[in-house]
């Protein structure tokens, strides 16, 4: 899985984004949605992990890799460390992890998403427009 996020300062907004690969199927699926009141890029990046992950306990998913352009928030994530700002998203992020039999969480080398990224910036601005 691929999950990605673009952030809008300016109007505490937020795209999450990711793209479920099933290698067993031969199928990827793709899937977004919008935040409100997101402090932080490393925010709106945590959000999509929490996002993907729901959606993959939802849909039964026991075995998972999630990759991430974000080292700091991997890196947080896998050392269990809750720093403050992020403190709910993270002990989220740990919570429903413990719900996989396999979750590996890595930085991707992909540099940058490009699909992910154009469809997140098409969501926020799309809303922007919308909210105005």
């Amino acid at each position: 899985m691929q999950r990605d996020a673009s952030w809008r300062e300016t109007e505490r907004l937020a795209g999450l984004g990711w793209i479920v690969t099933n290698n067993l199927q031969d199928s990827r699926t793709q899937h977004s949605q919008v935040s409100m009141f997101v402090d932080s890029p490393l925010g709106a990046e945590g959000m999509a992990i929490r996002a993907a992950l729901l959606q993959a306990v939802d849909k039964d998913i026991r075995s998972l890799t999630i990759e991430s352009d974000s080292a700091q928030l991997i890196n947080e994530i896998n050392s269990k460390t809750i720093i403050a700002p992020l403190h709910g998203i993270l002990s989220d992020i740990n919570e429903l992890a413990n719900r996989f039999n396999v979750i590996v969480l890595k930085i991707s080398q992909e540099q940058p998403m490009l699909r992910l990224m154009q469809l997140l910036n098409k969501l926020c601005i799309t809303l922007k427009f919308e909210n105005e």
